[in-house]
Protein backbone atom coordinates (compact mmCIF):
# COMPACT_ATOMS: atom_id res chain seq x y z
CA UNK A 1 0.00 0.00 0.00
CA UNK A 2 1.74 3.16 -1.20
CA UNK A 3 1.08 6.69 0.54
CA UNK A 4 2.05 10.07 -0.56
CA UNK A 5 3.93 12.00 2.06
CA UNK A 6 3.62 15.82 2.77
CA UNK A 7 6.02 17.48 4.01
CA UNK A 8 4.82 19.81 6.85
CA UNK A 9 5.97 20.82 10.78
CA UNK A 10 4.66 17.79 13.29
CA UNK A 11 0.73 18.35 13.48
CA UNK A 12 -0.04 18.47 17.23
CA UNK A 13 -2.31 21.10 18.81
CA UNK A 14 -0.56 24.44 18.70
CA UNK A 15 -1.79 27.53 20.55
CA UNK A 16 -0.91 30.68 17.91
CA UNK A 17 -2.30 34.48 17.72
CA UNK A 18 -5.07 36.11 16.40
CA UNK A 19 -6.20 39.79 15.85
CA UNK A 20 -8.99 40.01 19.00
CA UNK A 21 -10.45 42.84 16.54
CA UNK A 22 -11.37 40.51 13.79
CA UNK A 23 -12.40 38.08 16.10
CA UNK A 24 -12.62 34.95 14.67
CA UNK A 25 -12.77 35.85 11.10
CA UNK A 26 -9.17 36.37 11.63
CA UNK A 27 -8.39 32.59 12.33
CA UNK A 28 -9.17 31.92 8.59
CA UNK A 29 -6.17 33.68 7.63
CA UNK A 30 -4.03 31.10 9.89
CA UNK A 31 -1.58 28.41 8.18
CA UNK A 32 -3.74 25.83 10.15
CA UNK A 33 -6.89 26.68 9.36
CA UNK A 34 -8.34 23.97 7.05
CA UNK A 35 -10.94 23.48 4.87
CA UNK A 36 -13.55 21.77 7.27
CA UNK A 37 -12.29 23.49 10.46
CA UNK A 38 -14.72 25.04 12.82
CA UNK A 39 -14.87 27.46 15.90
CA UNK A 40 -16.01 26.92 19.35
CA UNK A 41 -15.78 30.49 20.85
CA UNK A 42 -14.43 29.72 25.03
CA UNK A 43 -14.35 33.18 25.56
CA UNK A 44 -17.65 34.27 27.65
CA UNK A 45 -17.99 30.67 29.15
CA UNK A 46 -14.11 29.36 30.05
CA UNK A 47 -12.84 32.89 30.39
CA UNK A 48 -14.44 36.69 30.65
CA UNK A 49 -11.06 38.88 29.23
CA UNK A 50 -9.79 38.56 25.50
CA UNK A 51 -5.90 37.49 24.99
CA UNK A 52 -5.71 36.96 21.56
CA UNK A 53 -4.71 33.46 21.79
CA UNK A 54 -6.85 30.17 20.16
CA UNK A 55 -6.30 27.01 20.03
CA UNK A 56 -5.65 24.43 16.37
CA UNK A 57 -6.63 21.26 17.54
CA UNK A 58 -5.54 18.04 16.06
CA UNK A 59 -7.99 15.64 14.34
CA UNK A 60 -10.08 13.90 16.85
CA UNK A 61 -8.05 15.46 19.44
CA UNK A 62 -10.27 15.96 22.81
CA UNK A 63 -9.60 19.52 24.08
CA UNK A 64 -9.53 19.54 27.88
CA UNK A 65 -11.29 22.31 30.21
CA UNK A 66 -7.61 23.67 31.04
CA UNK A 67 -6.86 24.03 27.26
CA UNK A 68 -9.86 25.97 27.39
CA UNK A 69 -9.59 28.05 29.62
CA UNK A 70 -6.60 29.73 28.24
CA UNK A 71 -7.55 30.73 25.26
CA UNK A 72 -10.61 32.76 23.39
CA UNK A 73 -11.19 29.44 20.67
CA UNK A 74 -10.67 26.48 19.78
CA UNK A 75 -10.21 25.68 16.28
CA UNK A 76 -11.48 21.69 15.65
CA UNK A 77 -9.88 19.69 12.73
CA UNK A 78 -12.78 17.93 10.98
CA UNK A 79 -12.62 15.05 9.45
CA UNK A 80 -13.66 16.19 5.41
CA UNK A 81 -16.69 14.61 3.61
CA UNK A 82 -16.24 12.21 0.17
CA UNK A 83 -18.17 13.99 -2.45
CA UNK A 84 -21.16 12.14 -3.68
CA UNK A 85 -20.30 10.13 -6.79
CA UNK A 86 -23.98 10.45 -8.41
CA UNK A 87 -25.09 13.41 -7.09
CA UNK A 88 -22.08 15.78 -7.65
CA UNK A 89 -19.30 13.70 -9.49
CA UNK A 90 -21.11 12.73 -12.33
CA UNK A 91 -22.27 16.01 -13.23
CA UNK A 92 -18.53 17.10 -13.42
CA UNK A 93 -18.14 14.19 -16.03
CA UNK A 94 -21.76 14.04 -17.97
CA UNK A 95 -22.87 17.79 -16.83
CA UNK A 96 -22.04 20.90 -16.77
CA UNK A 97 -20.73 21.44 -13.16
CA UNK A 98 -17.03 23.61 -13.07
CA UNK A 99 -15.42 21.75 -10.17
CA UNK A 100 -12.34 19.42 -9.64
CA UNK A 101 -12.66 16.87 -7.33
CA UNK A 102 -9.59 16.01 -7.16
CA UNK A 103 -9.00 18.91 -4.46
CA UNK A 104 -11.61 17.35 -2.61
CA UNK A 105 -9.77 13.92 -2.37
CA UNK A 106 -6.52 15.72 -1.67
CA UNK A 107 -8.09 17.56 0.91
CA UNK A 108 -9.31 13.77 2.64
CA UNK A 109 -5.68 12.38 2.20
CA UNK A 110 -4.09 15.50 3.52
CA UNK A 111 -6.47 15.54 6.40
CA UNK A 112 -6.25 11.52 7.23
CA UNK A 113 -2.11 12.26 7.01
CA UNK A 114 -2.90 14.65 9.82
CA UNK A 115 -4.66 12.78 11.73
CA UNK A 116 -1.59 9.75 11.65
CA UNK A 117 0.51 12.55 12.93
CA UNK A 118 -2.08 14.00 15.42
CA UNK A 119 -1.34 10.60 17.57
CA UNK A 120 -4.96 10.47 18.54
CA UNK A 121 -6.32 8.26 15.81
CA UNK A 122 -5.33 4.52 14.32
CA UNK A 123 -1.86 4.85 12.48
CA UNK A 124 -3.01 2.03 10.39
CA UNK A 125 -6.49 3.15 9.81
CA UNK A 126 -5.02 6.46 9.10
CA UNK A 127 -2.76 5.44 6.45
CA UNK A 128 -5.17 2.75 4.95
CA UNK A 129 -7.93 6.08 4.74
CA UNK A 130 -4.49 7.80 2.72
CA UNK A 131 -4.43 5.31 0.46
CA UNK A 132 -7.76 5.13 -0.37
CA UNK A 133 -8.16 8.66 -1.01
CA UNK A 134 -5.51 8.57 -3.22
CA UNK A 135 -6.74 6.02 -5.46
CA UNK A 136 -9.99 8.16 -6.02
CA UNK A 137 -7.26 10.45 -6.89
CA UNK A 138 -5.82 8.33 -9.56
CA UNK A 139 -9.04 7.34 -10.73
CA UNK A 140 -10.59 10.80 -10.81
CA UNK A 141 -7.75 12.07 -12.74
CA UNK A 142 -8.07 9.23 -15.80
CA UNK A 143 -10.86 11.18 -16.80
CA UNK A 144 -9.11 14.50 -16.71
CA UNK A 145 -7.98 14.90 -20.66
CA UNK A 146 -11.57 14.12 -21.56
CA UNK A 147 -13.45 16.38 -19.28
CA UNK A 148 -11.19 19.14 -20.12
CA UNK A 149 -11.86 18.67 -23.75
CA UNK A 150 -15.67 18.46 -23.01
CA UNK A 151 -15.15 21.69 -21.13
CA UNK A 152 -13.49 23.36 -24.23
CA UNK A 153 -16.12 21.96 -26.46
CA UNK A 154 -19.35 23.86 -24.12
CA UNK A 155 -17.00 27.12 -23.95
CA UNK A 156 -16.99 27.16 -27.43
CA UNK A 157 -20.68 26.27 -28.23
CA UNK A 158 -21.17 29.05 -25.44
CA UNK A 159 -19.49 31.73 -27.31
CA UNK A 160 -20.60 30.21 -30.90
CA UNK A 161 -24.35 30.90 -29.61
CA UNK A 162 -23.14 34.67 -27.90
CA UNK A 163 -21.67 35.47 -31.54
CA UNK A 164 -25.28 34.32 -33.35
CA UNK A 165 -26.93 36.46 -30.89
CA UNK A 166 -24.36 39.30 -31.31
CA UNK A 167 -24.45 39.18 -35.36
CA UNK A 168 -28.20 38.66 -35.01
CA UNK A 169 -28.77 42.04 -33.26
CA UNK A 170 -25.86 43.46 -35.28
CA UNK A 171 -28.18 43.04 -38.46
CA UNK A 172 -30.72 44.51 -37.20
CA UNK A 173 -28.50 47.81 -37.15
CA UNK A 174 -26.63 47.00 -40.21
CA UNK A 175 -30.27 46.86 -41.97
CA UNK A 176 -31.38 50.15 -40.24
CA UNK A 177 -27.81 51.78 -41.43
CA UNK A 178 -28.58 50.75 -44.75
CA UNK A 179 -31.81 52.54 -44.91
CA UNK A 180 -30.16 55.69 -43.53
CA UNK A 181 -27.30 55.47 -45.84
CA UNK A 182 -30.01 54.80 -48.82
CA UNK A 183 -31.90 57.70 -47.67
CA UNK A 184 -28.73 60.33 -47.80
CA UNK A 185 -27.16 59.02 -50.75
CA UNK A 186 -30.69 60.22 -52.16
CA UNK A 187 -30.32 63.01 -51.19
CA UNK A 188 -27.00 63.71 -52.11
CA UNK A 189 -27.65 62.33 -55.83
CA UNK A 190 -30.58 65.37 -56.17
CA UNK A 191 -27.97 67.87 -54.72
CA UNK A 192 -25.68 66.68 -57.43
CA UNK A 193 -28.28 66.29 -60.10
CA UNK A 194 -28.63 70.43 -59.45
CA UNK A 195 -25.04 71.13 -58.81
CA UNK A 196 -24.33 69.44 -62.57
CA UNK A 197 -27.29 71.41 -63.96
CA UNK A 198 -25.59 74.37 -62.92
CA UNK A 199 -22.08 73.31 -64.23
CA UNK A 200 -23.69 73.20 -67.53
CA UNK A 201 -24.85 76.40 -67.63
CA UNK A 202 -21.69 77.52 -66.38
CA UNK A 203 -19.73 75.69 -69.48
CA UNK A 204 -22.19 77.32 -71.84
CA UNK A 205 -21.49 80.85 -70.35
CA UNK A 206 -17.42 80.39 -71.12
CA UNK A 207 -18.01 81.28 -74.56
CA UNK A 208 -19.39 84.48 -73.52
CA UNK A 209 -16.05 84.89 -70.82
CA UNK A 210 -13.60 83.83 -74.04
CA UNK A 211 -15.16 86.99 -76.11
CA UNK A 212 -13.95 89.86 -74.49
CA UNK A 213 -16.65 92.41 -76.23
CA UNK A 214 -19.59 90.67 -74.20
CA UNK A 215 -18.59 91.18 -70.76
CA UNK A 216 -16.64 93.32 -68.34
CA UNK A 217 -13.76 91.60 -66.22
CA UNK A 218 -16.19 92.02 -63.10
CA UNK A 219 -18.53 89.60 -64.92
CA UNK A 220 -16.04 87.35 -66.66
CA UNK A 221 -14.56 87.55 -62.52
CA UNK A 222 -17.68 86.26 -61.19
CA UNK A 223 -18.89 83.48 -63.53
CA UNK A 224 -15.33 82.09 -63.80
CA UNK A 225 -15.79 81.97 -59.53
CA UNK A 226 -19.28 80.66 -59.82
CA UNK A 227 -17.79 77.82 -62.11
CA UNK A 228 -14.85 77.08 -59.80
CA UNK A 229 -17.25 76.82 -56.36
CA UNK A 230 -19.30 74.64 -58.68
CA UNK A 231 -16.16 72.28 -59.75
CA UNK A 232 -15.39 72.09 -56.21
CA UNK A 233 -18.68 71.59 -54.84
CA UNK A 234 -19.46 68.71 -57.38
CA UNK A 235 -15.75 67.46 -56.38
CA UNK A 236 -16.59 67.05 -52.38
CA UNK A 237 -20.36 65.52 -53.34
CA UNK A 238 -18.40 62.73 -55.44
CA UNK A 239 -16.42 61.96 -52.77
CA UNK A 240 -19.39 61.62 -50.15
CA UNK A 241 -21.18 59.88 -52.37
CA UNK A 242 -18.12 57.20 -52.58
CA UNK A 243 -17.79 57.22 -48.77
CA UNK A 244 -21.79 56.24 -48.90
CA UNK A 245 -21.76 53.69 -51.58
CA UNK A 246 -19.02 51.71 -49.77
CA UNK A 247 -20.76 51.64 -46.95
CA UNK A 248 -24.12 50.77 -49.10
CA UNK A 249 -21.97 47.90 -50.50
CA UNK A 250 -21.02 46.43 -47.07
CA UNK A 251 -24.18 46.29 -45.75
CA UNK A 252 -25.82 44.51 -48.61
CA UNK A 253 -23.23 42.01 -48.41
CA UNK A 254 -23.60 41.80 -44.53
CA UNK A 255 -27.16 41.05 -45.31
CA UNK A 256 -26.79 38.60 -48.39
CA UNK A 257 -24.25 36.38 -46.28
CA UNK A 258 -25.57 36.67 -43.19
CA UNK A 259 -28.19 33.11 -43.79
CA UNK A 260 -24.85 31.40 -44.67
CA UNK A 261 -22.82 32.56 -41.53
CA UNK A 262 -25.59 31.29 -39.36
CA UNK A 263 -26.02 28.34 -40.73
CA UNK A 264 -22.14 27.64 -40.08
CA UNK A 265 -22.23 28.52 -36.80
CA UNK A 266 -24.93 26.46 -36.04
CA UNK A 267 -23.19 23.30 -37.77
CA UNK A 268 -20.02 24.23 -35.51
CA UNK A 269 -22.52 23.84 -32.71
CA UNK A 270 -23.86 21.18 -33.80
CA UNK A 271 -20.34 19.36 -34.61
CA UNK A 272 -19.11 20.45 -31.13
CA UNK A 273 -22.38 18.87 -29.80
CA UNK A 274 -21.59 16.02 -31.24
CA UNK A 275 -18.34 15.71 -30.24
CA UNK A 276 -19.23 16.51 -26.43
CA UNK A 277 -22.05 12.99 -26.71
CA UNK A 278 -18.52 11.27 -28.30
CA UNK A 279 -16.18 12.22 -24.90
CA UNK A 280 -19.18 11.40 -22.43
CA UNK A 281 -19.29 7.83 -23.98
CA UNK A 282 -15.83 7.67 -23.70
CA UNK A 283 -15.85 8.84 -20.03
CA UNK A 284 -18.84 6.37 -19.22
CA UNK A 285 -16.18 3.20 -18.40
CA UNK A 286 -13.85 6.15 -16.41
CA UNK A 287 -16.69 6.84 -14.57
CA UNK A 288 -17.76 3.38 -13.54
CA UNK A 289 -14.36 2.74 -12.23
CA UNK A 290 -14.74 5.41 -9.84
CA UNK A 291 -18.11 4.77 -9.13
CA UNK A 292 -17.08 0.81 -8.50
CA UNK A 293 -14.24 2.15 -6.34
CA UNK A 294 -16.63 3.65 -4.00
CA UNK A 295 -18.74 0.80 -3.85
CA UNK A 296 -15.98 -1.69 -3.19
CA UNK A 297 -14.58 0.57 -0.31
CA UNK A 298 -18.26 1.40 1.16
CA UNK A 299 -17.28 4.92 1.14
CA UNK A 300 -19.51 6.95 2.54
CA UNK A 301 -20.81 10.54 2.30
CA UNK A 302 -21.05 12.46 5.43
CA UNK A 303 -24.42 14.66 5.33
CA UNK A 304 -23.91 18.17 6.27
Amino acid sequence: MQVSQITAASFKGRITNYDPIKGNEDLKNNSYWQKNSSVEKTLGSFRSIANGKAYFADPMEKVNDVIKESVDYIVYDNEPSYPDVNSEVSKNYFGTLRKDFKQDFEEIRKYYYRREMGGFANKTEAQYQQWQAAECVKLYDKGGDLRYKKEQAEDEITNLQKQIESETKNLTDVKAKLAENLKQKENLDRKMYYMYQKNTMYKSLQTLVDNPMNLDEEEKTFIKSQAKKVKKEIKEYRAEAEKYCKEIIKAQKYIIGFPAMIKNLNEQISNKTKMIEEIKAKLIPLFDELKNFYAKQGIKVIKK
